[in-house]
Formats: C-alpha cells, sequence, structure tokens
C-alpha cells in the first residue's frame, strides 16, 4: 500500500480500488489488492452521486452530484471537500479525470454537452455541443489522446 500525508492525518490508500456512491449521498473505496471490508469516505454535503473518478496525483476523488448540479472534489480522506464546477450544469451524468494533462470532462445530458476544464474548475470550456443527445457516460484515454462517450 502506498502512504500519503494529508494535511496532518496518515491515511493508506490500496495500489487498486473502486469507488462507488452508495444511497447516492455516501462515497466509498473498496480495495481490490485485499478485502479489509468496504471503506466510507467521510464527506459532508453530497446529495445525490452519480459519476465518480480519481487523480492519483492530488489523491481526490471527482465526482457529479445531480441534486446540487454540481462537479465536487476531495482527499481521498474525505478532507477539503469543494466545488469545482458549480454553475450552468442541467444534468452532469457522466465525468472523467486526465490524469496526464490534468484535465476534467464530464457530459451534460439536459445541456446536451461535454465540456472540459482544469481539475479545479478554471478555463472551463465547450468542446462538443453540435448534434449531441443526451450523452450520459464519458471516458477517456490520456495517453492515446482519446474521448469516448455514449449516448442516452
Amino acid at each position: 500500500m502506498n502512504w500519503w500525508k494529508l494535511s496532518t492525518t496518515f491515511i493508506s490508500v490500496p495500489k487498486a480500488f473502486l469507488l462507488f456512491s452508495w444511497n447516492h449521498q455516501k462515497i466509498g473505496r473498496i480495495p481490490l489488492d485485499t478485502y479489509n471490508g468496504d471503506k466510507i469516505i467521510p464527506l459532508v454535503g453530497v446529495k445525490e452521486a452519480n459519476a465518480l473518478d480519481f487523480s492519483v496525483k492530488d489523491m481526490r476523488i471527482y465526482w457529479t452530484d445531480l441534486a446540487l448540479k454540481t462537479i465536487s472534489r476531495a482527499f481521498i480522506n474525505g478532507s477539503k471537500t469543494e466545488h469545482v464546477v458549480h454553475v450552468g450544469l442541467g444534468y452532469p451524468d457522466g465525468l472523467a479525470v486526465d490524469w496526464i494533462g490534468n484535465n476534467l470532462f464530464w457530459t451534460d445530458s439536459k445541456t446536451h454537452r461535454i465540456e472540459v476544464s482544469r481539475l479545479d474548475g478554471r478555463y472551463r470550456k465547450l468542446l462538443l455541443w453540435e448534434n449531441m443527445w443526451e450523452p450520459i457516460a464519458i471516458t477517456l484515454d490520456p495517453e492515446q489522446g482519446y474521448v469516448f462517450w455514449h449516448y442516452k
């Protein structure tokens, strides 16, 4: 396992884990290398988490909240929760972290868009919007420079 120091708290992060949303109000992780129980991440203010991703570089989880119409992030221990995108979102369904370029991609099925910003929400740009009909999922191959999305 890797050890990371976030603030003044040491946490153990498994090499491989699965992020999940439970009842849309809690986000957790399950280690894939050994099973020692689910770990609910102590996040405050999550209403309806939908899409989840993780950045190994900054040890943060990213998620869309359909009820709040936000994209948020926090450290893997649940500290320093912040909204990185909170304006102009209709129904942010899909989310993907570009760990090479430090970009955040998301789909919005209500506004029929795919957008991108830096991981902190700065430099937000509309990527695709013409002939888009309810894009709901997105994934990346940053090493090859590909973006894949799925329609409803």
